[in-house]
C-alpha cells in the first residue's frame, strides 16, 4: 500500500476535495504532493496548453508539450495513485469546490478566486512566487474567520498620490 506510513492521515485526506487553479509549476507540484499525500478527489482548472519553455521548471515532461497541462497533470497524478477521482477543466477559472487553492500569477484570478471562496463559504489558500523567485507568500483564508485576500491585500491596490 502507497500510503501506511501515516495511514490516519490518508484515511482522513481520502475523504477530501482540492480545486488546483493553476497548473504550472507551482500547483502541479502541490498537486503532486497532495496526491502523494493521498487526496482522494480534486479538480485542475487551468486555460493553457504546455510549452517548450515550461519543461525547465515543471514537473511534466517534453512529451507533454502542446498538451493542456490540467490533462497532463491529470494522467501523471494517476500515474502516482491510480484510485484518484479527478476532473480536468481546461479554462479559466469562475467556479471550484473543495479547498480553493490558487497558484496563479494574475491578481484578477485571484479575486475570482476569493469571490467564489466567500460565497460558498470555501477555505482558499494563495500562493505565489515573485520577483524572478526572490520572493513568495503563502496566505490563507477561511471565510467568517480569517480575514479574505481582498481584504488583507488591500494595500497592492493603493496609489501613492
Amino acid at each position: 500500500m502507497f500510503y501506511t506510513r501515516n495511514p490516519r492521515e490518508r484515511e482522513i485526506l481520502a475523504e477530501k476535495h482540492a480545486s488546483i487553479i493553476g497548473c504550472g509549476s507551482l500547483g502541479a507540484a502541490i498537486a503532486d504532493m497532495l496526491v502523494r499525500a493521498g487526496l482522494g478527489r480534486m479538480t485542475l482548472i487551468d486555460p493553457e496548453l504546455f510549452a517548450i519553455e515550461n519543461v525547465g521548471r515543471h514537473i511534466l515532461t517534453q512529451r507533454d508539450v502542446g498538451r493542456p497541462k490540467t490533462e497532463a497533470l491529470r494522467d501523471r497524478l494517476l500515474e502516482i495513485n491510480p484510485g484518484l477521482e479527478i476532473e480536468t477543466r481546461h479554462e479559466s477559472f469562475s467556479d471550484g469546490e473543495g479547498l480553493l487553492v490558487a497558484c496563479v500569477d494574475s491578481y484578477r484570478c485571484e479575486s475570482v478566486v476569493n469571490a467564489v471562496s466567500l460565497a460558498k463559504g470555501l477555505p482558499a489558500v494563495f500562493v505565489g512566487i515573485y520577483g524572478a523567485v526572490r520572493a513568495g507568500e503563502i496566505f490563507f483564508s477561511i471565510p467568517g474567520r480569517t480575514a479574505c485576500l481582498e481584504c488583507f491585500a488591500a494595500f497592492r491596490n493603493k496609489q501613492e498620490v
